[in-house]
């Protein structure tokens, strides 16, 4: 909106359907004005637009998402509070953009601009949208959003499922990576939340932001999983979070989004589920993105709230998913084979020490640059001296040495 080139740009296209159309350029998942997920906003207040006319307006945005704001039609106003249409420059969206496109919108109709034709929205209000995708193949789902009393907005989304595991091998082959840069005592695993996500544990971020990944293949594991994206996680966040995260998604048309909520709702169920972290219930921790996005760095952050709750009858266990951003978060309920902190201490416990030692001690979470690299050196020269010391004819002793504290 207003006098720029991208602006004109837009305005010329609606002029030639003889419209005029309000757009908005928001960024979700961050406090920047050039960071997070880039999402133009289309208010449509009298329906003017079809399908056909949206598309050749999104195909104009430079944003990679673009949404649609119309009133809803019909018995579906008893219904829903408005229909958004979802749509990016090259035609039809992914189910995991919805987020998204459904906080950018809210937080346009709440904070800047709400046509005379939608009823009033208030904080401390949940309505429910109607999300249709036009383009590509067409979909449609519905979305329950919450405005909360200080202005912070969640979406709800499904809930997310721990499922099968991927052969490393085919993992480290798509990401041109080293198995040895790959933490090897979790799992690389299939999580399902709005969409299916590998979710691949790497050492180091300096592992993730030096990736030359085979796009091609990715792809290809993917659709074999039939997932939508790798998304990798490390515990050595470089901006105050808890977890540096980076999501490559070919196969939907993202080469790498900049914020992911389904991705970090998905992850958010592995940590807990594997204990990567003792995160027990109420605690929040950040999840970075975008630090490595393409060409040019797009830094977002994603907070997560781990909610555990359970009764006699069912246990339920939901993931809280929020942005730096006004009034960015996602919310994500799920169902997994953890049912509930004591019963995951219990069975973590009887079969080993690893949530005693993450509870205990969290030094390994603040490893200093280079650790591993100097651990590696080591083993491989003592390797060497055994060779040596065994065609000597000599028996290699070990040195001992005292202990020394990661922290």
């Amino acid at each position: 909106e207003g006098a720029s080139s991208h602006g004109q740009e837009l305005q010329t296209a609606a002029a030639k359907f003889g419209l005029s159309c309000t757009i908005r350029s928001m960024c979700a998942f961050t406090s920047s004005g050039k960071s997070g997920n880039q999402v133009a906003v289309v208010i449509d207040g009298n329906n003017e637009f079809d399908s056909k006319r949206m598309g050749r307006i999104a195909e104009r945005c430079v944003e990679s998402m673009v949404a649609f704001i119309q009133p809803a039609q019909g018995n579906n106003r008893l219904r829903y509070y408005c229909t958004l249409n979802l749509l990016s420059p090259n035609g039809g969206c992914s189910r995991s953009m919805t987020q998204s496109m459904a906080i950018a919108a809210i937080s346009v109709l709440l904070e800047i601009h709400r046509p005379a034709s939608l009823p009033p929205l208030t904080e401390g209000q949940t309505i429910l949208l109607k999300v249709v995708s036009p383009a590509g193949q067409p979909w449609q789902d519905e979305v329950s959003v919450r405005v909360e009393t200080d202005g912070s907005i969640w979406v709800k989304v499904p809930a997310a499922r721990i499922l099968g595991t991927v052969p490393v091998e085919d993992v480290c082959e798509a990401l041109n990576l080293n198995q040895l840069a790959l933490q090897t005592e979790f799992p690389v695993q299939v999580v399902q939340c709005v969409a299916r996500h590998i979710i691949i544990p790497v050492r180091s971020r300096r592992s993730m932001s030096g990736l030359d990944p085979y796009m091609d293949l990715i792809s290809s594991v993917c659709t074999q999983y039939q997932a939508d994206s790798f998304h990798l996680f490390s515990l050595d966040p470089m901006a105050g979070g808890a977890v540096h995260t980076r999501n490559l998604a070919p196969r939907v048309m993202l080469e790498e989004e900049a914020a992911s909520a389904s991705a970090n709702a998905a992850l958010a169920a592995y940590v807990h589920y594997h204990r990567v972290l003792p995160v027990e219930s109420q605690e929040v921790f950040g999840c970075e993105q975008g630090f490595a996005f393409s060409m040019k760095a797009r830094p977002s952050r994603v907070m997560v709230l781990l909610s555990l709750q359970g009764d006699d009858a069912k246990k339920q266990e939901s993931v809280t998913v929020t942005g730096q951003m006004q009034g960015v978060a996602a919310q994500n309920e799920w169902l997994g084979q953890a049912v509930g902190s004591e019963a995951t201490r219990d069975r973590l416990m009887a079969t080993g020490d690893r949530y005693a030692s993450n509870h205990y001690d969290e030094s390994r979470f603040n490893l200093p640059e280079g650790y591993y690299e100097k651990v590696q050196q080591k083993e491989l020269e003592e390797r060497i001296k055994m060779g040596e010391a065994k065609r000597a004819g000599k028996v290699y002793k070990r040195e001992e040495e005292e202990h020394v504290s990661t922290a």
